[in-house]
């Protein structure tokens, strides 16, 4: 009770400096010798769906600048649509507007200078973003509705109407993130860039058109970063550009809708794991004139070519023969119910088939390396046969417990000769071991 009279005696008080606290029309600020921060609402209980912060406010009669956004000031405020910023605010820290979902317009005065790469609008709905022309360290030129670091040419932010000019060669890290709003986004063909987790949470994003070139020698081409499509719920199809030559890691994770891929020819590096909890994805190819990759025996997954290891995975892959290697993550997440292993494997790499629905495995005795995880929450997992005649190694000490415990009906088939040294290992002891003609 108390702390409410307080409360509401200093949102009364048309300025109240405490120490080096001051509130004003019931926003808090705190008082430096260079300026003040913004630090967000005394009340937010109060609707407040515009904010206009005004260039300076009077403390103990002198006007005192707001200069920086403070961190996490109006994080989570479900009303903010508008806010329009003091001439003279300098810079914004971290999460200053993060998760206020009805955020659409913002407009940035010439004074700027500091936008830290995502971290600031993420999860809003902004639709316009403008800045003074008079700001020299950004700009947002054509009225793109977006704002680019001008002498780099990148957009740190970008909105649902955000329009990419030619100009720019890369998009910044989380600079779309969370938006809520946007559907399309077409990328220009200097787009050397694109961040991690550019358009990561996107969720109403379903249309990504790729500008190309027509000729790829001699050029600079596209480069993915990590998660850079992850999360985005409504993607279906995508279009690679033939200039792509490198894919980071996770980066079309959790896009449930995506159906069908193609890798270009161009493409030399693809960090893995790019398609987890992709659960609708039924057909994966890769370009006939990739020299570092392939889909051989149209098996719907990608190989890397030189070390025959099988890097990517969907619903659909068959496993060809003359693949050595399992790569991380290559199954995970993945509506599976078996898969169907030559002879020939040598290993199977760190969560191969972790979160997947798979039930039943045959692993050949070739395999000599089965790595940690390979089944961490497969919960449907029944049945595992090991054609091996010694046990082979796997670290499964530490994991064992949570297999047998999630999975009370799994057992492990193995030859009626391999038997008895299955039972005598100090790691395969643990579990049901059953004999059978193999």
């Amino acid at each position: 009770m108390k702390q409410t009279f307080i409360l509401l005696f200093l949102f009364f008080a048309s300025i109240h400096a405490n120490g080096q606290k001051v509130i004003h029309d019931n926003i808090i600020y705190h008082n430096w010798k260079t300026g003040m921060d913004c630090l967000g609402f005394a009340d937010n209980t109060i609707g407040q769906d515009s904010i206009m912060i005004p260039d300076s406010i009077m403390v103990n009669g002198k006007a005192k600048v707001i200069y920086r956004m403070g961190e996490n000031a109006f994080e989570s405020e479900q009303k903010i649509r508008y806010v329009k910023f003091p001439n003279g605010l300098k810079a914004f820290l971290y999460g200053a507007f993060n998760d206020c979902p009805n955020l659409e317009e913002i407009i940035l005065p010439s004074s700027v200078e500091q936008i830290p790469l995502g971290w600031v609008f993420e999860n809003t709905s902004l639709t316009s973003i403008s800045i003074d022309p008079l700001n020299t360290k950004y700009d947002s030129r054509e009225n793109s509705n977006a704002i680019i670091e001008t002498e780099k040419n990148e957009i740190v932010l970008g909105a649902s109407k955000t329009t990419i000019p030619c100009s720019i060669v890369s998009l910044g890290c989380r600079a779309f993130r969370g938006n809520k709003k946007i559907k399309s986004i077409n990328i220009p063909s200097n787009v050397r860039y694109i961040g991690h987790q550019c358009f990561d949470e996107c969720d109403s994003l379903n249309n990504i058109i790729f500008a190309d070139l027509e000729k790829i020698d001699g050029v600079d081409g596209l480069e993915i970063g990590n998660a850079s499509f992850a999360h985005c719920k409504n993607i279906k199809s995508i279009i690679l550009p033939k200039r792509l030559d490198s894919i980071g890691h996770a980066v079309f994770y959790g896009c449930e809708k995506l159906e069908c891929i193609t890798i270009p020819a161009n493409v030399k590096k693809i960090d893995g794991y790019i398609f987890g909890e992709c659960t609708q994805l039924s057909a994966i190819s890769v370009d006939i004139n990739n020299k570092k990759y392939d889909s051989r025996n149209n098996c719907n997954a990608i190989i890397e070519t030189k070390t025959n290891t099988l890097i990517s995975a969907c619903k659909n892959t068959i496993i060809p023969k003359g693949v050595k290697n399992i790569g991380l993550a290559a199954f995970s997440h993945l509506d599976i119910d078996s898969i169907f292993i030559e002879n020939g494997l040598k290993s199977i790499g760190k969560f191969a088939f972790a979160n997947s629905a798979i039930s039943i495995i045959v692993i050949p005795k070739s395999v000599k390396v089965i790595e940690e995880g390979i089944f961490q929450s497969c919960y449907n997992l029944q049945k595992i046969y090991l054609k091996h005649l010694t046990p082979p190694k796997y670290d499964l000490e530490e994991c064992a417990e949570e297999y047998i415990n999630n999975n009370p009906n799994l057992t492990i088939y193995v030859s009626r000769k391999a038997y008895k040294k299955f039972k005598k290992d100090s790691v395969w002891q643990m579990f049901n071991i059953e004999a059978i003609d193999m």
